[in-house]
């Protein structure tokens, strides 16, 4: 038997039948990761093989080699120790190595090269905490398409994606879908990428102006990660500098970070931007998610990014509306 069969059974794991098909934990996941290309986006695969560069920085701290009789609870928590513990990482980064493995080890087990079956327990579970992330007021958004970039074209190119971004809901994938061709009257028709599913978007007045400023053909976005670099750049050149908190919990406990909101801005908090300023200008829920695409009103109340004095406010607006009427 191997060394890591030997050390499991004298550490007290329950040891189960062999597979019917023989092939080990990680020559699945090389075979897994050969095949992944055709199916997965890139950063998808360049996120899986950070979890796969985690679990074998696992296997050298825990000395043991990991295969499929040995994950099980016990392999859980002690994994969980030495990601949030030992390497002092975020909770949501042990998340995501735990769903890897449960993808990893469902294909297997649907293959007939795992019969471990622990990982389908409920203790098994992924773990996560609610993201801290921003969304640019109305206010901050006029500071956006205000602030001069004359000097750098590659910034004014960035700056009116995002600005539409802002008042479409469009993710950033879906940006070269704005032209002439689906803008039909005052509606922006979009197929998107992601989900497929066709979207009916009305043209807000804050947009039109930009489009027309490009007769319809929006430029071609950059890379997300340019788009990104850029877009801190404008954020700070337009002054969205209003301090943000972030809290995670990372083997030092909750852990609280400060940043001024233009070191967080990215392509996706346009969407984010969209859903929460609309919700604020009291659009039903129904209403926005027709056209970002949320599949229920739990998850979408989750994506808007509101402060419970922000939502005080709007509701005091909308009780002063009802006393006028």
């Amino acid at each position: 038997p191997s060394t890591t069969y030997v050390k499991d059974t004298f550490n007290g794991r329950k040891l189960l039948k062999q597979t019917v098909k023989s092939m080990s934990f990680w020559d699945f996941v090389d075979q897994y990761m050969k095949n992944a290309t055709v199916r997965l986006s890139a950063n998808t695969i360049k996120s899986y093989k950070t979890t796969i560069s985690n679990m074998k920085g696992y296997e050298r701290y825990a000395r043991m080699k990991i295969d499929f009789h040995n994950i099980d609870m016990a392999f859980y928590h002690e994994y969980m120790d030495y990601y949030i513990g030992f390497r002092e990482l975020k909770i949501s980064g042990f998340g995501k190595v735990i769903k890897f493995l449960k993808i990893i080890l469902n294909s297997a087990t649907d293959q007939g090269y795992n019969t471990n079956t622990i990982f389908r327990s409920n203790g098994f579970k992924v773990v996560s905490e609610k993201a801290d992330n921003i969304y640019l007021t109305e206010d901050e958004l006029r500071k956006i398409i205000n602030v001069d970039l004359s000097n750098n074209k590659n910034l004014i190119r960035v700056r009116d994606l995002f600005y539409i971004g802002c008042y479409t809901g469009l993710r950033f994938g879906d940006y070269n879908q704005v032209s002439n061709e689906n803008i039909i009257g005052d509606y922006l028709r979009v197929k998107t990428q992601k989900t497929g599913k066709s979207v009916v978007i009305p043209l807000m007045d804050e947009v039109v102006p930009v489009i027309n400023k490009y007769q319809g053909n929006l430029p071609k976005p950059m890379t997300n990660q340019v788009m990104n670099r850029y877009l801190k750049q404008i954020g700070q050149l337009a002054k969205i500098d209003s301090s943000f908190d972030t809290y995670h919990t990372s083997g030092k406990g909750r852990v609280k970070q400060t940043f001024k909101k233009w070191e967080l801005m990215c392509t996706h908090t346009a969407r984010r931007s969209f859903a929460t300023n609309m919700y604020k200008r009291g659009f039903d829920c129904s209403m926005i998610m027709a056209i970002t695409g949320h599949s229920s009103e739990k998850v979408f109340l989750n994506y808007i990014k509101i402060s419970n004095e922000e939502n005080a406010s709007r509701m005091l607006e909308l009780l002063n509306k009802n006393k006028s009427a």
